[in-house]
């Protein structure tokens, strides 16, 4: 860990003095409580594998803390992957040159004042997948006419630490053991506030890979809280080691945080596709718990269509009935649809949750019933340039929308032969 001290008295020009509090309608100054040192915010940094860059940290120091000496502190994450330095009040991140692409991995700056502390995190993006994650999800939401969020630093560093756990923990689930290595209480908010998920990819595809987003958007269980018109803000987190023994492959512990469906609210009705919208996904990759296949009889995970989600985001129990999909010019296919009075679940094991076990069925369910959602499943993948229009009544209200399939469509999974892709 490095440190830096700075006499607080010598460097006027370089600090600030702030008041936590302002003036009222009468010119009275209310509330004068101080916070004896902060921090100021740094964006997050971009590096290459091998790259360095130089950031600037700048401490404000109020009240009895101002004739003070400073002292900072510095300390990665991992340091394996990213060092960190201090010079005078100048911070230099260098990613490793064998680093693989992920992030953001957290650099922790600590101003310590005589008894006062502050900290700032870092997030360093190690490569560009979590900003390509990002553009997709956006790029996913537009799909059903919703808007774009924006990126959230802190809780993508909390995804990173939390995949970074699981993976080397061989842990899946939405919790952590505080007695293995590398549990953090970031990572527990991480893995009780997100959706998750684990692949092993070849290494040549990682860089530019996506394939978090891809395949939480095309599991309905998890598609169904980032479809969420009030979300305003999302973090990405991705942990990449090689693969054990096979050095063609990578292994990833992803997270992407979503509105949870006890937390969710009210919002605007959606539909995934959307209506008149277009999308270039095409299959359920599988590998999703709850599995939503347990309700469809005879659908193989291997072939079956993306999942399609009605959500009314009216909390409570919901019903599909009378549902088909058809295509333009002619033909349909078969689905299966249900809602949360419909789905049954007796096969998958109980789930790790902050809390303790639940059942599969039993989170499948609270997850329709939060968000007022049914989902209608077709049995074979979509087809390239072709419209659909789809039909389900919704507790007694029909629903009917249509959408295109574009003319080329992502394929869904890169995973190694034989290691599943496991989706919670």
């Amino acid at each position: 860990m490095a440190q830096r001290r700075f006499g607080g008295r010598h460097m006027a020009a370089g600090w600030a003095l702030a008041l936590s509090g302002g003036l009222s309608g009468c010119g009275v100054v209310e509330n004068l409580t101080t916070t004896p040192v902060t921090v100021a915010a740094v964006s997050a940094q971009h590096l290459a594998p091998g790259a360095s860059v130089s950031v600037p940290i700048d401490v404000t120091l109020a009240g009895r803390a101002g004739g003070q000496d400073v002292q900072l502190s510095v300390q990665s994450a991992d340091a394996a992957l990213v060092t960190a330095t201090l010079e005078g009040r100048t911070l230099t991140l260098r990613a490793a040159a064998g680093a693989l692409p992920q992030g953001l991995v957290p650099v922790t700056v600590t101003a310590q004042v005589g008894e006062d502390t502050a900290t700032r995190r870092i997030g360093v993006e190690i490569g560009s997948r979590i900003s390509a994650e990002f553009a997709r999800f956006n790029a996913v939401r537009a799909q059903a006419g919703l808007r774009a969020v924006v990126f959230d630093d802190e809780a993508s560093m909390n995804c990173w630490l939390h995949g970074r756990y699981s993976v080397l923990n061989g842990a899946a689930g939405h919790n952590e053991d505080a007695s293995l290595p590398y549990a953090t209480p970031q990572g527990l908010n991480c893995a009780a506030n997100s959706n998750l998920s684990w692949n092993t990819l070849p290494v040549a595809k990682l860089a530019g890979s996506t394939s978090a987003t891809d395949t939480l958007f095309s599991v309905p269980f998890h598609a169904a809280g980032m479809l969420h018109s009030g979300q305003t803000h999302v973090g990405i987190g991705s942990y990449a080691r090689p693969y054990p023994n096979d050095a063609r492959y990578v292994q990833t512990g992803s997270g992407i945080t979503s509105i949870r469906p006890e937390g969710a609210g009210a919002g605007a009705p959606v539909t995934f596709p959307g209506n008149g919208q277009e999308t270039d996904m095409a299959q359920y990759p599988g590998g999703e718990w709850p599995n939503p296949l347990t309700s469809c009889a005879g659908f193989d995970p291997r072939s079956t269509g993306l999942p399609l989600v009605v959500a009314s985001r009216i909390f409570g129990d919901t019903t599909a009935t009378d549902a088909t999909l058809s295509v333009e010019g002619g033909g349909s296919v078969e689905v299966c649809a249900y809602g949360s009075t419909q789905y049954v679940n007796t096969t998958d094991a109980p789930g790790n949750y902050v809390g303790g076990p639940r059942s599969a069925q039993d989170i499948g369910r609270s997850i329709l019933k939060g968000y007022g959602a049914v989902f209608v499943i077709p049995r074979a993948p979509l087809v390239a340039g072709k419209t659909y229009r789809v039909s389900v009544t919704v507790n007694g209200t029909p629903v009917t929308w249509s959408f295109r399939t574009a003319a080329t469509l992502r394929p869904q999974t890169l995973a190694r032969p034989g290691v599943p892709l496991r989706v919670q």
